[in-house]
């Protein structure tokens, strides 16, 4: 686990139980999420030090910190994870 978050920065919303695409931001840590941008289309995905979802986390968790959203404990944990491809 990277952290706990306070409820009051989460919202639910009521769903059908289907899944869906939502693209707007309805809590603070989505709107954060928001921010960081995705990385691209490597030419080789197979290149270990292209850009991947593991440092689109590690971008957000830090941004989250900067936020005061969750402790600065919750960086090394996605620091220290495995990388993988």
């Amino acid at each position: 686990m990277v952290d706990e978050v306070d409820e009051r920065f989460i919202t639910d919303t009521v769903g059908n139980g289907h899944p869906g695409v939502d693209t707007t931001a309805r809590d603070r840590l989505e709107s954060v999420a928001t921010v960081v941008q995705p990385p691209g289309r490597s030419p080789n995905p197979f290149d270990p030090s292209a850009p991947n979802c593991q440092d689109w986390l590690r971008i957000y968790v830090q941004k989250l910190v900067e936020e005061g959203f969750i402790a600065g404990s919750a960086i090394s944990v996605v620091q220290n994870a495995p990388r993988l491809l």
